[in-house]
């Protein structure tokens, strides 16, 4: 209701298919005295617009390819002997032969020493961690594929 207290509001269900023909929608208000108005109209409903067309040259199949997952993921467990890591860091590089690799994200290992990173585009990483405790590191070189998910369980070692 609107502050002057003429306008107002309010939700009416629609029939699931209500056919080419107006429909009566009837509406039944009550105000806080009991005091009652009803409302019938016939309202003429529009179907949904047809989608787009495709762009011109485009295949049917490639547009059913750009549809699918652009993204993979990287799962696993952080260990030291048979043991999960708890908390420790680890760090993902985008692979690159050619040049030196660049830092691409971090995870914080959970309770059972897993750890995860979603998203990520497809190619080569490489993942590192390290436990400065016990002087012990762990890496691993993982390929991503787009729709998939790459489990890498690093081991920490001397």
């Amino acid at each position: 209701m609107n502050g002057d207290r003429t306008l107002w509001a309010g939700s009416v269900p629609l029939p699931a298919d209500p056919g080419p023909e107006p429909q009566a929608i009837g509406v039944e208000f009550v105000s806080n005295v009991d005091k009652v108005a009803i409302q019938t109209d016939k309202v003429e409903f529009q179907p949904p617009p047809p989608p787009p067309p495709p762009e011109k040259g485009a295949k049917e199949g490639a547009a059913k390819k750009e549809e699918g997952p652009k993204t993979g993921t990287i799962t696993g467990t952080l260990k030291e002997g048979p043991r999960p890591q708890r908390q420790l860091t680890v760090v993902l590089y985008e692979f690159d032969p050619q040049d030196k690799p660049k830092e691409k994200a971090r995870a914080k290992t959970d309770d059972a020493g897993k750890f995860s990173f979603k998203d990520l585009e497809p190619g080569k990483y490489t993942l590192t961690a390290a436990k400065p405790a016990s002087r012990t590191k762990a890496s691993a070189q993982v390929k991503v594929v787009a729709g998939k998910v790459v489990t890498a369980d690093l081991k920490l070692s001397r």
